[in-house]
């Protein structure tokens, strides 16, 4: 029997060879990837490497640790209690006016020292003026009425002596002797009535001299205006109630401090007690304190339980001297 063979034809040859070729460009293509994969890795790596580097050349070097040691000490605890309040003059005094009427001069100023008796302001006097002459006009009157009166008790006591006489004799009938007598005792009732309106017209004329001294306003201490709440041309309407005119002060040498102390803090606080205190007028300075008195009674304000304490302050070099003391924050 006749046998065959087959071979392959052009066509599959064809084929194949693209088929090869086509696996050679993708394992090329997959190779130049994975080096460009490679390079980039080696790429970032280096920058890495340099920053690290840079890094650590740039890095401060850590301090050393030291060690330092101490002796311990012994010493007594100090406990504080810091309050704030102000500062007062130790005694203020209040002038004020007793009368009413236009103010005529202020002779003084705030912050001016003052001296017993010195005048302080005028009032206009005019009015007070006639007034006294009225009285003193009146008195005259009054005065010259008891002398009237004095005659005419001599004249009935004389017109007595005769009417009795006469009576002893016979000659005068009784209700003659009687009319003297009443005579006489109403002449006296006169001088009598006379002389108590000679003590009203002098009270009169004493009043009308003591409201013209108190026109002119003086102090009753040394010390210094504090606040002066009149000017010349002001009136002054006493009618109520003694207006006040100036506030002063007797004393700036010898201050107190007034402090609110809470509650908290108080059992802290004694009499004799030295503390210190700083003013906003002169910061970083602490000034010498002691206290005088806590005072027992306590003040309530928005729930806050506090005790007033006084304390006193030299202040002879005058630096705490204002005609509005500054606050003040104290500490024992």
């Amino acid at each position: 029997m006749p046998t065959s063979s087959s071979e392959p034809s052009h066509a599959d040859n064809a084929g194949s060879r693209r088929a090869d070729s086509e696996s050679v460009m993708a394992t090329i293509r997959a190779q130049q990837a994975r080096g460009r994969g490679a390079r980039r890795a080696l790429a970032a790596g280096l920058v890495l490497l340099v920053a690290a580097i840079i890094g650590w050349m740039v890095w401060p070097e850590s301090a050393p640790t030291r060690w330092r040691t101490e002796t311990v000490g012994r010493g007594d605890m100090q406990l504080t209690a810091t309050a704030t309040g102000s500062l007062e003059p130790k005694s203020e005094v209040s002038v004020g006016a007793e009368i009413s009427g236009l103010v005529q001069q202020v002779l003084v100023d705030e912050n001016d020292p003052v001296s017993i008796g010195q005048v302080l302001a005028r009032f206009d006097t005019d009015e007070l003026e006639v007034a006294l002459e009225q009285a003193e006009a009146q008195l005259a009157v009054a005065e010259a009425s008891v002398d009237e009166a004095a005659a005419t008790v001599d004249e009935a006591a004389a017109d007595e002596r005769r009417q009795t006489l006469l009576r002893q004799r016979g000659t005068a009938a009784q209700a003659d002797l009687d009319a003297a007598v009443a005579a006489r005792k109403r002449a006296q009732a006169q001088l009598a009535l006379s002389r108590a309106s000679v003590r009203q017209a002098r009270a009169t004329v004493s009043q009308a001299r003591t409201r013209l001294e108190k026109a002119v306003i003086t102090s009753p201490i040394n010390g210094v205006v504090l606040k002066r709440a009149i000017g010349p041309g002001t009136t002054v309407a006493a009618s109520f109630q003694t207006p006040e005119l100036f506030l002063l002060a007797e004393d700036l040498s010898a201050m107190e401090l007034h402090v609110s102390m809470d509650e908290a803090d108080v059992g802290l606080v004694h009499p004799d007690q030295s503390a210190s205190f700083t003013v906003d007028a002169w910061p970083g300075r602490a000034f010498p304190a002691k206290v005088l008195k806590v005072h027992l009674y306590p003040t309530v304000e928005n729930n806050v339980v506090t005790y007033n304490t006084v304390l006193s302050v030299d202040n002879t070099d005058g630096l705490l001297s204002s005609p509005e003391p500054p606050m003040a924050s104290t500490r024992r």
